[in-house]
């Protein structure tokens, strides 16, 4: 399936918005992780699986569990 989506500014980064049909053909919602990556004149999107996926999710654990701790630290 190939859908035309425009590249927009997101702070200092870009982009794009991918409809609700592709996400849920890839399984994947709002808010999950994803693997971006370039081949040859090509973007690829895929889910984050893995090693680097269990990592952030120890991360985000460890950010739910000390948020005011980790604030302290960052001032």
């Amino acid at each position: 399936m190939a859908i035309i989506a425009k590249l927009r500014r997101q702070e200092n980064s870009t982009g794009v918005t991918i409809p609700k049909e592709i996400l849920g053909e890839l399984g994947l919602e709002r808010g999950d992780p994803v693997a971006i990556s370039s081949n040859g004149k090509r973007i690829e999107i895929r889910p984050a699986t893995g090693k680097r996926q269990r990592v952030m999710d120890a991360v985000d654990r460890c950010f739910a569990r000390y948020p005011r701790a980790l604030k302290k630290l960052a001032e």
